[in-house]
């Protein structure tokens, strides 16, 4: 989190301020609350340094939290130890605390997301399926299809809202599109370049994630 990323909780669930149609993944923002509910110290000293030494002149996260009653407490996260454990302080004390590292997992807002998994998707109940709008041999068309069976992961989510600039970077301008159908829907996506995480870039409902490696790969492989 930083300074622009707000969850605001709504009668429905939880939202990310400004950016209403971020797809929050429930369940993990309820991890993320129940983390910080039921945040224990381990340890707890004066601070016989400068909040620096802590990590936590510039912390690597900061946290406020709101209440329904306006009471406000801000959590900074400074600098991680041995055993998974960090450095941690909040306005409310001048104390420094140890702590589990743990739930830190959920501060980034991208981590937040939620990651689908297409499924459904068989030989049997397929009645179209393309890459770049062309039909494919049945060699090819086997090896794909082998890869929907076995399900399609998001495996990270990038950018809820991507400039041309980006979708240019991402390799997403003149990626490859492919698209899937049976009765029950369709799916379709973009892919793009090779990502750090092995996956490639793709565009799904005008978001960028990547997918998983297995699936890229086949298509590329198709599309050849």
């Amino acid at each position: 989190f930083n300074d622009k990323d707000t969850l605001v909780k709504e009668d429905d669930g939880w939202i990310l301020e400004g950016e209403g149609d971020f797809p929050l993944d429930p369940d993990k923002v309820k991890s993320l609350v129940k983390g910080l509910e039921t945040l224990a110290a381990e340890d707890a000293f004066n601070a016989a340094d400068e909040l620096s030494a802590y990590g936590l002149l510039e912390p690597g996260f900061k946290v406020k939290i709101t209440g329904k009653k306006g009471t406000e407490e801000e959590i900074l996260f400074g600098k991680s130890l041995d055993g998974g454990k960090c450095y941690l302080k909040t306005d409310l004390s001048d104390n420094i605390y140890i702590v589990s590292e743990d739930i830190t997992e959920y501060l980034d807002i991208y981590l937040l997301a939620e990651l689908k998994e297409i499924k459904g998707f068989n030989r049997a109940n397929i009645t179209s399926l393309t890459i770049n709008g062309k039909k494919l041999n049945e060699e090819k068309e086997k090896a794909v299809i082998s890869c929907l069976e076995e399900g399609v992961k998001f495996t990270s989510f990038i950018n809820n809202s991507p400039t041309q600039e980006q979708l240019n970077e991402y390799g997403l301008i003149n990626g490859t599109e492919f698209y899937v159908k049976n009765e029950e829907g369709e799916f379709s996506v973009t892919i793009g370049n090779t990502a750090q995480n092995g996956g490639s870039y793709v565009l799904y409902n005008e978001r960028v994630y990547t997918l998983s490696k297995s699936f890229c790969d086949a298509v590329k492989a198709a599309e050849a």
